[in-house]
């Protein structure tokens, strides 16, 4: 490899990027940096975008199989998200927009990235180790997953439901939902999407019972139908679908669905 090798950012010297201490790397006329994309000349993959500091020509990046950045830990991300100063009034800020308790969205640690204006949202795989982050930004409400992380299941700390009901949620807005009305509830990433990480979260859980809610669609349906044939022999589990004309369990909550009522149906 020709030039001087590549040299991790340091706190005497961050990346000339993004400012920040960690994760990126200096190299030979540029800088790689996996937060920001904008005004890159080359996107790394996982190791993140190139940046060129005068001479694009001159930059001299060694890149082959043999080579790997280490990738940021996603959950000390999440981590450091969820501790941000600012993050406790963000959570209250979201909570009143969607209608949910700021308790809820505290114990699925959701953060706020003061960077990118958005909350952020962890993800786990079947194991509970945060694999994903997925953002809502505060502008526009779109939700995005960082690039090069994983979908996942979203989980509230200090959940005990073995011998009691868990509620299967569909995206992170309805699990705080429920969670706000006092079920214990876990979310899909989306309809269709992580089932066998739902799986595995319930298989080490052990529920008693599991219910499922899906968006009150034709694809949230026909992916809850999905889910409970997956569940058949695993866990007892049933559908719960909301009334005519609400659209989710969010929706459900705001027209003054009560846990029973949700556990047990209309009566």
């Amino acid at each position: 490899m020709n030039g001087r090798k590549w040299e991790k950012v340091t706190r005497s010297r961050p990346c000339p990027v993004c400012g920040k201490p960690d994760w990126c790397v200096h190299v030979d006329g540029g800088t790689i940096c996996p937060r920001t994309q904008e005004g890159s000349v080359r996107d790394l993959g996982p190791a993140g975008y190139l940046h060129v500091h005068g001479d694009r020509d001159a930059v001299r990046v060694p890149w082959s199989r043999t080579v790997r950045v280490e990738a940021p830990d996603v959950g000390d991300i999440a981590d450091r998200h969820y501790l941000a100063t600012n993050a406790a009034s963000a959570r209250i800020a979201l909570a009143t927009r969607i209608g949910v308790d700021a308790a809820a969205l505290e114990r699925l640690r959701v953060g706020w990235n003061s960077a990118l204006e958005a909350w952020t949202f962890p993800m786990r795989d079947g194991r509970g180790r945060i694999v994903g982050i997925q953002h809502r930004f505060n502008d526009t409400g779109a939700k995005l997953v960082v690039k090069g992380h994983r979908s996942g299941v979203f989980e509230p700390a200090g959940m005990d439901v073995r011998d009691a009901e868990l509620v299967v949620c569909e995206g992170a807005s309805d699990t705080a939902a429920a969670l706000s009305i006092g079920l214990e509830a876990i979310g899909r990433f989306s309809c269709s999407g992580t089932i066998e990480e739902t799986v595995d979260r319930i298989r080490r859980h052990r529920p008693r019972r599991v219910i499922v809610v899906p968006d009150n669609d034709v694809p949230g349906l026909e992916g809850a139908e999905k889910l409970l044939r997956r569940l058949d022999g695993i866990a007892r589990a049933e559908l719960r679908r909301p009334p005519q004309g609400i659209k989710d369990l969010r929706a459900w909550k705001q027209a003054g669905a009560t846990a029973g009522e949700i556990k047990e149906g209309a009566s």
